[in-house]
C-alpha cells in the first residue's frame, strides 16, 4: 500500500507541475475550473493519479509490463479523454500544442516517477 501511494503521490506531484508549467506558459487552459486557484484539480488530484496508480497495481500483481501499459494509458488519456475535453470547450490548447506534446507529458510524468520509485526501493533494499 505504501509503494502505491508513493508512486501515486509522486505522478500527482510531476503531473501537476507539468500542467502548472503548461498552463503558466499559455500552452493550455482549462477555462471552466472546480477551484479557481487549483485549476486542473480534478485531473491532477484524482483521475490521472489514481488511473496510472491501479495501473501500477494491476501490472505488479499480473507480472505485466508497466511501461507498454503506462503508454497505452497515457495514449488515452492523451487522444480520447483530452480531444473530449477540447470537444465541450473543458481543454484548450495553444501556441501549436496537439496532443502529441500531451502524450509525451504523460509519458515523462510516468517515467520521473517510476524512476524515483525505483531509486527508493533500491534505497530500501540496501538498508536491508
Amino acid at each position: 500500500m505504501l509503494l502505491l501511494g508513493f508512486f501515486g503521490l509522486n505522478y500527482h506531484v510531476w503531473f501537476a507541475y507539468v500542467n502548472k508549467i503548461g498552463i503558466n506558459m499559455g500552452l493550455w487552459e482549462y477555462p471552466y475550473e472546480l477551484l479557481p486557484f487549483l485549476p486542473s484539480f480534478a485531473l491532477d488530484a484524482s483521475l490521472v493519479p489514481v488511473s496510472f496508480m491501479l495501473l501500477y497495481q494491476w501490472t505488479l500483481n499480473r507480472q505485466k509490463n508497466i511501461y507498454l501499459y503506462s503508454v497505452l494509458l497515457s495514449a488515452l488519456f492523451a487522444f480520447v479523454l483530452k480531444p473530449i475535453m477540447v470537444n465541450f470547450h473543458f481543454f484548450h490548447m495553444f501556441k501549436g500544442v496537439n496532443y502529441i506534446y500531451l502524450f509525451l507529458s504523460y509519458i515523462a510524468s510516468f517515467i520521473v516517477s517510476k524512476l524515483i520509485t525505483n531509486l527508493f526501493l533500491w534505497l530500501q533494499k540496501q538498508e536491508n
